[in-house]
């Protein structure tokens, strides 16, 4: 079984849609927050390469569903090489596959895990794992006669 792939803009963009009215409920917060923020941008580029990348981000939180539209979305941009995604995209559609159990092409093998591309840290959820730095310490007083 493979996952078939839109052909073209409408095609994926009602996918995205569809996706996001079905499963958005099930994604992490910050990742149903960014595909909703762009979802609603008027580039179909970029919310094409914005979703794609936020899925890819949160792809060990994803169901089948969130995985085969991060793969779709990082396929279709890779075809285009939108943002410098021609070989990140193929890549992060590879490791998406890979981890949703999907057979390789023929003749090939999926990429090892160590090769996945890293995900960009913007579409990481913020955390405060850190304390906050105390404030500095003021400057001595000044002695007399100085």
């Amino acid at each position: 079984m493979a996952i078939e792939f839109p052909s073209d803009i409408p095609a994926i963009s009602k996918q995205l849609l569809d996706f996001m009215m079905q499963h958005g409920g099930e994604l992490p917060a910050h990742t149903r927050a960014t595909l909703l923020e762009y979802g609603q941008h008027p580039s179909p580029v970029e919310r094409i390469v914005n979703s794609a990348e936020a899925l890819y981000a949160v792809k060990g939180e994803l169901g089948k569903e969130g995985r085969d539209m991060g793969a779709k979305l990082a396929q279709f941009a890779a075809g285009f090489g939108w943002h410098g995604m021609s070989e990140r995209g193929i890549a992060m559609s590879a490791a998406l596959q890979r981890i949703g159990g999907y057979s390789p092409p023929p003749g090939t093998s999926w990429p090892d895990a160590e090769s996945d591309p890293a995900p960009l840290e913007r579409f990481l959820e913020k955390t405060e794992d850190e304390p906050a730095a105390p404030p500095p310490a003021p400057p001595p007083a000044p002695t007399p006669g100085e």
